[in-house]
């Protein structure tokens, strides 16, 4: 609840801020996930050490993040998959760990590549990353809670509720992803668009925002 609230605050300020004066209806940034970033990169910039304040706490907290995952997604494609293989469980220590580091540089490859993709997508991220775990947490959580509170059910019978859980939930997750409901922005404009632009030449010497043209329309 802290995380989504600073979230909703951070949303607040922005919108506060950029109300009048929309980046994006400008076309000063081409996704709404820039907003953020354009908001601590022209309002922030006249305190020394900010931006990169910002930067260094997004990379650390993405980085902890993404290298544990990996760490974990690892290990769990190793012990629980490929052990199932003899080959696998006749490995060394040395050699297990090598297994373990190649699927890391693997699962790390493809996220690379998820995140190009996501990033060049008008989509809004944290909505994106709601509905990928609306898919995939209601089968894991009840596989969870089945094997606490049930000593009776077999694996089959596991095995089989999760998939229809999963089954269940990618139904509606992807159908309220493509066909869900259009959640109405709020109002913004760029009618005040020359006095922030006067405010960025004064703080930024030479950098100077142009929204002449986009005023005058």
């Amino acid at each position: 609840y802290v995380a989504v609230s600073l979230c909703c605050t951070c949303g607040l300020v922005v919108y506060a801020n950029y109300s009048t004066c929309d980046p994006l209806i400008a076309e000063q940034i081409s996704s709404p996930n820039m907003y953020l970033s354009y908001y601590v990169l022209h309002k922030l910039n006249v305190i020394p050490g900010a931006v990169g304040l910002f930067l260094g706490a997004v990379f650390c907290s993405s980085l902890s993040s993404i290298s544990s995952f990996l760490n974990s997604m690892a290990a769990i494609i190793f012990e629980d998959f490929l052990k199932l293989f003899a080959y696998f469980r006749q490995l060394s220590d040395r050699q297990s760990l090598t297994v373990s580091k190649l699927i890391v540089l693997v699962c790390g490859l493809i996220f690379a590549a998820l995140s190009y993709v996501f990033s060049n997508s008008s989509n809004n991220l944290l909505q994106l990353s709601q509905t990928l775990n609306g898919m995939f947490d209601p089968a894991i959580i009840g596989l969870f809670t089945l094997s606490c509170f049930f000593s009776v059910v077999n694996k089959p019978g596991a095995v089989c509720g999760m998939l229809c859980g999963l089954a269940f939930s990618l139904w509606l997750s992807l159908g309220a992803y493509v066909y869900g409901p259009v959640y109405a922005r709020l109002d913004t404009s760029i009618e005040t668009c020359i006095g922030l632009n006067d405010t960025l030449a004064a703080n930024n010497g030479s950098h100077t925002l142009n929204f002449d043209h986009l005023v005058s329309r």
